[in-house]
């Protein structure tokens, strides 16, 4: 019985030396890659700044997108200032766009005092606004439905990768959703 106690031990101990051995180093897992949902349809819009903006202004950047309309009292400014953290929290090089689902209203001089009153950082954030067809376009083009009603826009952000492929969906209500999003928007970046 002890002979077989001691083969016991020397066999767990020989399992364990194995396993430290040849674990993979911390960081070294390979996280799963995120899903490709969508691609970005082609759009020309007006940012806040009166300026043209369109799809191939964000080439090579990620970016996270959401739908908002000034006028709203409820969600939007929430989402606001959650869009407001993580512009704070991650890098650079990664930046933000509002498509407004009110364009008839939010006129390129209201999307410029609702980014002020958001602390958008000029360049980074940037508050789209033109054509209703576009930014239904747009929309549906990233699974979101069209928003001709402004009260029923999706509170979803949408992450989008360096080739405007949508990589994934987070519920601007929900804190892990946003961690989540952080995490991947860094991972992509």
């Amino acid at each position: 019985m002890k002979k077989l106690l001691v083969l016991g031990a020397v066999v767990i101990a020989a399992l364990g030396a194995y396993l430290y051995l040849t674990r993979e180093p911390v960081g070294a897992r390979h996280a799963v890659p995120l899903p490709v949902h969508a691609e970005i349809p082609e759009f020309h819009l007006v940012a806040e700044d009166a300026a043209p903006f369109s799809r191939n202004d964000l080439k090579g950047s990620v970016w996270i997108a959401d739908f908002i309309f000034t006028r709203c009292s409820g969600a939007c400014p929430v989402m606001a200032g959650h869009m407001y953290k993580l512009q704070e929290s991650l890098p650079k090089s990664i930046r933000f766009v509002s498509f407004t689902v009110d364009p008839e209203y939010d006129t390129p001089e209201r999307l410029k005092a609702y980014a002020e009153i958001t602390l958008a950082e000029s360049g980074r954030w940037r508050f789209l606004t033109g054509d209703m067809a576009v930014i239904n376009r747009v929309a549906a083009g990233v699974h979101l439905g069209k928003v001709d009603e402004p009260l029923m826009h999706s509170q979803r952000f949408v992450l989008i990768d360096k080739t405007a492929r949508v990589r994934g969906y987070y519920d601007s209500n929900d804190p892990a959703h946003l961690r989540t999003l952080e995490k991947d928007a860094k991972s992509l970046a």
